[in-house]
């Protein structure tokens, strides 16, 4: 039996921050949802949105005809350990899907020998749904909530997974003993051997485990309460990282950050609070801003999304930013509130709702920011950290633009 990943159309509830990776490439935990699907299903294919296969270095699926052993597996699973469970002890069955807030999901999916899958391509615009009329075939998920449908479940379920699964993160890692203080069990801190960590540090594992990769840098006063995760060459600077967070590799960041999931490159140097929040790569955070991930009447906060707003069902959820997104000093970020990708924010009172891809916002209003110019600054700010705007990329970052054209 072997797997392919594939991704459905649902992956539009997770932007903006899938514009420019598969769903499996978001963060969770120590890692990506793609480390746990691999751990789950092995050597498996993926298959993505065909716009994005050159982005995607693993082992790509190309589709044709089916040889009846292959399962093919939503990339949005919670658990992807329990599903691969369930696959190998019902050998003869099809395939499962659910009812979700994106209508019906395949979860996962047996199809018979001979099977043309080049039917079911994905395209920019997501999965084409032409076998929701197998749909009745198949048996109905025991768990109505075994898919991901929005990047605050994401969020909300980065704690447990740090808890469950530092064990099997450290398995096999060297520890460095650092100069710093300990709160709580020492067996739950794990700096990595090629951390650096200064004398005044606060490691408080009281609630959950602390890990620094190697090649980070923390420097005093910062402090770290765990569950959390600090990825590979990151910078704290005067720090204060709260419960449920996991950062990025090589981002550089201050002030205080709770129950957050940080893509890579994020830079957050200055002082300002960032709670129940993801941000997407190279994300530039001005000194000072600050969002808010509770409402004043304590009621579940409404997202706002590129498809309207959403019910999160949530006391506390945050912001969203897409890639290469920017903010002026003093920004002020408003609860549930939605920034699509290269967008440049300053000099304006609380920021709310949905922001589409290149808006150039001021308290003057929204202009467009011109693509040329966009492109330019991303290509200053890779380079700063040594990594190349390549054309593949710049071509997914143009169709960007245009595709968002009429929502600006």
């Amino acid at each position: 039996m072997s797997f392919v990943i594939f991704e459905d159309s649902a992956h539009r509830g997770f932007a903006p921050l899938v514009d420019f990776r598969p769903l499996w490439r978001l963060k969770l935990g120590y890692g990506e949802l793609a480390d746990r699907l691999a751990a789950a299903f092995g050597d498996a294919l993926w298959w993505p949105r065909e716009d994005l296969r050159s982005q995607v270095t693993d082992s790509l699926y190309t589709p044709g005809a089916t040889d009846g052993e292959t399962v093919f597996v939503n990339a949005a699973l919670r658990n992807p350990a329990e599903v691969a469970g369930r696959i190998g002890s019902e050998r003869d069955a099809a395939g499962e899907f659910v009812e979700g807030p994106h209508g019906s999901r395949l979860v996962w999916f047996r199809p018979p020998a001979g099977l043309d899958m080049t039917e079911f391509e994905l395209t920019c615009d997501g999965y084409t749904e032409k076998l929701a009329p197998e749909l009745p075939a198949l048996g109905r998920s025991p768990r109505s909530d075994v898919l991901l449908n929005h990047p605050w479940e994401l969020v909300s379920a980065n704690a447990e997974v740090l808890r469950a699964e530092y064990a099997d993160y450290t398995a096999g890692r060297r520890r460095n003993a650092p100069p710093a203080t300990v709160l709580g069990d020492p067996g739950l801190v794990f700096v990595e051997e090629g951390a650096v960590m200064e004398p005044g540090v606060i490691l408080d594992a009281a609630e959950g485990p602390v890990v620094v990769a190697a090649g980070s840098r923390v420097k005093a006063p910062s402090r770290l309460e765990g569950p959390c995760f600090i990825g590979a060459k990151t910078i704290l600077d005067a720090a204060l990282i709260r419960p449920g967070t996991s950062v990025g590799r090589d981002c550089r960041l201050a002030g205080e950050i709770e129950e957050s999931l940080l893509s890579d490159h994020v830079n957050k140097h200055h002082y300002g609070f960032l709670g129940h929040a993801y941000l997407g790569e190279w994300v530039n955070l001005g000194a000072g801003t600050t969002n808010s991930d509770l409402k004043n009447n304590y009621g579940a906060v409404r997202v706002h999304t590129p498809i309207g707003r959403v019910d999160s069902g949530s006391l506390k959820v945050g912001c969203f930013i897409g890639d290469h997104t920017k903010t002026g000093i003093g920004t002020l970020i408003g609860t549930g509130a939605c920034l699509g990708a290269f967008c440049n924010v300053f000099d304006q009172p609380v920021l709310s709702g949905w922001l589409p891809p290149f808006s150039w916002s001021s308290r003057e209003g929204v202009a467009v920011h011109r693509l040329d110019k966009a492109l330019e600054t991303a290509r200053r700010a890779m380079a700063r950290r040594g990594v190349e705007l390549d054309d593949a990329l710049a071509t997914l970052i143009t169709e960007l633009f245009h595709r968002h054209a009429t929502s600006r």
